[in-house]
């Protein structure tokens, strides 16, 4: 045999699979170097390690000591971007409590603009359902996350922050009282000694705090660093900061643009009656850590399902390597003009190529191809995905169901935003965030009211469409219904949870108009044929005399 020949050969070393090129490089290593020392181990050992599963790479695991390198199949992402998208729903709602109120603005091209309209509009401008997406997805993968108001040439936009691009301090009541957060960044391209080109990246670090007069405060701070726009990756939070003359022309100028009128490393007063930042946290602490004022991330409880999943699917792909058909054919059956230099290992040369060389036998009845094809093992490899999908379903708090469809194959198939019959835990789960969110939410909406000059209050309300399969509402809505168990009103609010007691109340009402109307039509067809009726009773009357008189005569 060749000596260049070796019975070890791991996938992606000599392999059209190649696991690395799974792997997600985003996380920002000099974040947890400024994290506050009493806060610096829960942030390494447990918001790390959660972020670097949602991104698709763990260090210590993907590529473990042994040599060894595991697909990253980002199964965290894929079920938490899923439980976001549940939690908030298709879009935002909103609700004034049926209060009316006299006071209006004018604004994107409207007039007289009440509350809960302006807030409506407002909504679908900022686009506040994907932020509130985009946040929750975050706050299940890092246990907490952030939404801050702006002010941008007199108008407010919400912004969505993760947990590794923040740090705040909160009172004894939770209320944040202190912020920091990586907000921008440019990149210049620099050139440094010895004539080698690299990355530059000026920031924008932004600093919220109550003054000793109560007063908001706010400070842009630019700060600088190197390495790439995954994160960011080079920046101390506690560096000095740059002056803002120091920076090039090109950066300045897209400061300017991107942050108009703004004094850059001054303190300057938030035009707000609180800092603007409101903290959003999957649970109520931390089981292992009650003083800390964080969230725990849901991945906490799911480490070692995480680490199974993802050994899973690489032993999976090996069996798929190792059982790819091939064949032994010996040097004189094949074409002497092949080029096979680039893996020419000699004979039983390896597992990359469908076709190997046999050694040549003396009996010639041996030399003859000779197929090979091991067992792929589908079947125990699909048990093996459903246990361990079902571990994650039941360490989330959700039903197996709602991870994935095929674990519960006879159950009916709802929309990406719905949950079936069967989904009783996602349900529960769903209501708890919700709850967790609209109260953090109902805060925001409060501040921009103020902002814009408004007494009155508009709260959120969240989709309950999505907590129940529609088919078989409208199936016991209406067996209810026929049964005489609920009236007209109680049947509309069972069928229509998200509507308000006016939107109701105009729903009977035009019902009630449409009854009359079909009615009325109903009077008038009968009374027409009333009419036809007797003219034809007549018509035919005058016939029977005509023909009497005719036989007289």
């Amino acid at each position: 045999m060749s000596e260049q020949y070796s019975d070890h050969k791991r996938l992606g070393h000599h392999s059209g699979l190649i696991p690395s090129r799974t792997y997600t490089y985003a996380l920002s290593e000099a974040f947890f170097a400024s994290v506050p020392y009493p806060y610096q181990r829960f942030y390494r050992s447990h918001v790390r390690q959660a972020l670097s599963w949602y991104n698709g790479f763990v260090d210590w695991f993907h590529k473990g000591q042994t040599g060894d390198t595991y697909f990253s199949t980002r199964i965290a992402y894929t079920v938490l971007h899923k439980l976001a998208k549940l939690t908030v729903g298709r879009k935002l709602l909103f609700d004034d409590d049926g209060k009316a109120s006299n006071e209006t603005i004018d604004m994107f091209g409207k007039k007289g603009l009440d509350p809960l309209h302006f807030i409506e509009l407002y909504s679908k401008k900022d686009n506040w359902s994907s932020k509130l997406k985009l946040a929750t997805e975050w706050t299940y993968a890092g246990g907490t996350s952030a939404l801050k108001l702006d002010s941008v040439s007199g108008k407010l936009v919400l912004e969505p922050l993760r947990t590794d691009e923040f740090l705040f301090d909160t009172d004894h009541h939770g209320e944040v009282v202190k912020s920091s957060a990586l907000i921008y960044t440019e990149t210049d391209t620099a050139t440094r000694a010895g004539g080698e080109k690299g990355k530059e990246l000026y920031y924008l670090f932004e600093e919220r705090k109550y003054a000793e007069n109560g007063k908001p405060m706010y400070r842009l701070a630019i700060k600088r660093g190197t390495g790439h726009d995954l994160g960011f990756k080079d920046v101390d939070f506690h560096s000095a900061d740059q002056d803002f003359k120091s920076c090039p022309k090109h950066i300045r100028e897209k400061f300017v643009r991107r942050f108009p009128r703004i004094m850059f490393n001054e303190w300057q007063e938030l035009p707000f009656d609180t800092i603007g930042f409101w903290i959003i946290k999957a649970t109520d602490g931390v089981s292992f850590a009650p003083s800390l004022p964080h969230g725990e991330s849901l991945l906490t409880n799911c480490f070692h399902i995480l680490q199974g999943y993802d050994f899973f699917y690489t032993a999976l792909m090996t069996d798929m390597y190792l059982g790819r058909g091939k064949i032994i054919v010996p040097q004189h059956m094949q074409n002497p003009q092949s080029n096979m230099d680039w893996d020419d290992y000699g004979h039983f040369r390896g597992f990359d190529t469908f076709l190997t060389t046999m050694i040549p036998y003396v009996n010639p009845s041996d030399q003859k191809p000779l197929e090979i094809q091991f067992d792929l093992r589908s079947e125990d490899w699909k048990e093996i995905r459903n246990h361990l999908l079902q571990l994650l379903a039941t360490n989330l708090g959700v039903s197996e169901r709602t991870i994935a469809t095929y674990l519960v194959p006879a159950s009916e198939k709802p929309s990406n935003y719905e949950i079936s019959a069967d989904e009783d835990a996602t349900a529960a789960f769903v209501e708890d965030k919700r709850d967790r969110l609209s109260r953090v939410f109902d805060e925001i909406l409060e501040e921009i009211l103020n902002f814009y000059g408004f007494e009155s209050r508009v709260s959120v309300k969240f989709s309950k469409i999505g907590l129940q399969n529609q088919q078989n509402l409208l199936n016991n809505v209406t067996l209810k219904w026929q049964n005489g168990l609920i009236d007209h009103r109680t049947a509309l609010e069972e069928l229509y949870p998200d509507k308000t007691e006016d939107q109701i109340t105009k729903i009977i009402e035009l019902k009630k108009k449409e009854s009359e109307y079909k009615q009325e039509q109903k009077e008038k067809e009968v009374g027409n044929d009333i009419i036809k009726n007797s003219e034809q009773q007549m018509r035919e009357g005058s016939q029977g005399l005509q023909v009497e008189r005719d036989e007289k005569d």
